[in-house]
């Protein structure tokens, strides 16, 4: 089965050829690390993208040095439960915490590029845990994190797993709120965007119809009011400075997802008809 710079053969072995012949990946197999991949792993599911990503990080294939680092520090669930600070960096990769910005903004700005061998699979053929990818918004929740853990022997939390396919299924979707945990969190924001604590996959037509960022910024400056009684605004009218100039999908799509990720980031209640905002006092 040809997985366009990947073949996997009728006995689902890995064709060592075809993966190190993907362009400019930087990455490349042998039959040893091939065979760790399948190792107590239920073939029939698919092609184990995270158990691949860890076989490689395992065997020094896959970033070294700080960018290696920064990996654990960040994505690392076990290792590191709590979200590293800048002085955390620092103090882990032995530099002055201005190195450690510039090394962190660094990492960032490549992270996708570290993993752009992932696109040379044909998405058909990965394990993806019944995950609707033609849905609006994909829901990585606990139990699917913990499934994944556990099936494919590694660590990584849920940001990584969201980061990963994001990529995976970036011809169709994107991805919008926090993607390092400390982005934005200990970093001075530009003017108009929101302090996400979670990211979100989501299909890119809905991001081209309505400014998330700027709707995340709003409802985030009204939370920080004292707000001494429940109180909702119409929904439509609501969202009506949001919208985006030339967007085609119509609010019958639009709201589910916004629903889905307000109730997440900020607990805020969004039914078909109105946005209520919670009492805080």
């Amino acid at each position: 089965m040809n997985a366009d710079g990947l073949l996997i053969s009728p006995d689902y072995e890995l064709d060592v050829g075809l993966f190190n012949c993907y362009n400019n990946s930087g990455v490349s197999l042998t039959r040893e690390i091939a065979t760790q991949i399948w190792e107590n792993y239920n073939r029939e599911s698919g092609f184990p993208v995270f158990k691949t990503i860890s076989v490689l990080k395992r065997n020094h294939i896959l970033m070294s040095g700080a960018r290696r680092t920064l990996l654990d520090m960040i994505f690392n669930v076990k290792e590191y439960a709590i979200p590293p600070t800048l002085h955390d960096i620092a103090n882990e990769l032995h530099v002055s915490t201005r190195i450690a910005s510039l090394i962190k903004q660094k990492f960032h700005r490549s992270f996708d590029s570290s993993f752009r061998f992932l696109n040379g699979f044909n998405i058909a053929f990965l394990n993806l845990y019944d995950l609707d990818i033609e849905a609006d918004y994909l829901v990585v929740d606990k139990e699917l994190v913990k499934e994944i853990q556990e099936k494919e022997d590694n660590n990584f939390n849920d940001l990584f797993i969201i980061r990963i396919l994001g990529i995976l299924l970036s011809k169709t979707h994107g991805l919008i709120g926090n993607k390092l945990f400390f982005y934005y969190r200990f970093e001075k924001r530009k003017a108009g965007t929101a302090r996400w604590n979670f990211c979100f996959i989501i299909k890119k037509e809905i991001l081209e119809s309505l400014n998330f960022e700027l709707l995340a910024h709003d409802v985030s400056k009204r939370l920080l009011k004292i707000i001494k009684a429940d109180y909702s605004i119409d929904l439509e009218s609501y969202l009506a400075p949001f919208k985006k100039e030339g967007g085609e999908i119509g609010l019958n799509r639009i709201v589910p997802v916004v629903a889905y990720i307000l109730n997440n980031e900020f607990e805020v209640t969004v039914d078909v008809n109105q946005i209520t905002f919670p009492k805080n006092r």
